[in-house]
């Protein structure tokens, strides 16, 4: 192995803060998250990709790989991404980097969707109509990918007022409700990484889908088992990511049990971050 190679596969020395991955906001990657008891390298993301039996969307194994340079700028750099996971079956990973470490773990938790993700990309990529433009089916994964939150809920009721920015009637009049009937999930590895030191006005774009009730006797990872699926098939249709106003705006931490503070109705008073619709840009 080369000096850069056995570079770039150490991991520096950092903390690996264990109380704090324990809330609600890391449920979503619970499984491989408690699995280490260190800053994950990519020796350790390997093996449990391979105990995992991770794959590309055509059942190639895939493995964490350290990134190669490349030029600056985020649709280079995630163009380049997408198509070294399509090309080489290879996930690029900084070490010591906790973004990059998120995406891993969400990689882990989540393959089937992950998985959908990079084939839409790919099979997107030449469909943006303009040069230099991706298309909206690209923008809306990509800012799934990074901020999104899976919510499974049983009553249709709540999920329109969440939908509708009802956050006081959803989140206070009817929080047993929600407290009983819906589910959230972290998805998107950016929101996690940030979720290292939260803020209120954090905020999610999130997917609602439908479950029985039967689905809250599950486990958190046959229930992740269960919303992977449901959100890979999702994906694997482009017509779904035909505008970003699919994505639900969630400010994460007004979900009961993310938020100690929430218990206290006056913390959705704050019009600044529970808005009580979509911020329209100015003509």
């Amino acid at each position: 192995m080369s000096a850069f190679a056995t570079m770039m596969n150490e991991t520096p020395a950092i903390d690996w803060p264990v109380a704090q991955f324990a809330g609600p906001l890391f449920d979503a990657v619970r499984g491989p998250l408690d699995s280490f008891s260190a800053f994950p390298g990519l020796d350790m993301l390997n093996r449990r990709a391979r105990e995992a039996a991770l794959q590309t969307a055509d059942a190639r194994p895939l493995s964490f790989v350290a990134a190669a340079p490349v030029r600056k700028g985020l649709r280079m750099v995630d163009a380049h991404y997408e198509a070294r996971v399509q090309r080489d079956a290879a996930i690029e990973t900084r070490p010591g980097n906790w973004h990059d470490v998120f995406n891993a773990l969400v990689w882990l938790a989540w393959p089937r969707a992950k998985a959908a993700l990079n084939a839409l990309h790919m099979n997107q990529s030449g469909n943006a109509g303009t040069p230099g433009r991706r298309g909206v089916a690209r923008d809306v994964a990509t800012l799934f990918d990074e901020s999104g939150a899976v919510i499974a809920c049983t009553e249709d009721g709540l999920a329109a007022l969440l939908r509708e920015f009802r956050w006081q009637e959803l989140f206070c009049e009817r929080r047993a409700n929600v407290e009983s009937h819906m589910r959230c999930y972290v998805f998107g590895h950016a929101l996690l990484d940030r979720a290292r030191q939260p803020y209120k006005g954090m905020t999610a774009h999130a997917l609602i889908f439908p479950v029985a009730q039967e689905f809250f006797a599950q486990n958190s990872s046959q229930q992740i088992a269960t919303l992977d699926g449901a959100l890979a098939e999702w994906i694997d249709d482009a017509a779904n990511l035909d505008a970003t106003a699919k994505l639900a705006p969630l400010p994460v931490l007004g979900f009961p049990g993310f938020c100690a503070a929430s218990a206290d109705p006056r913390f959705y008073d704050d019009a600044t971050v529970f808005r009580s619709g979509r911020m329209r840009k100015p003509r």
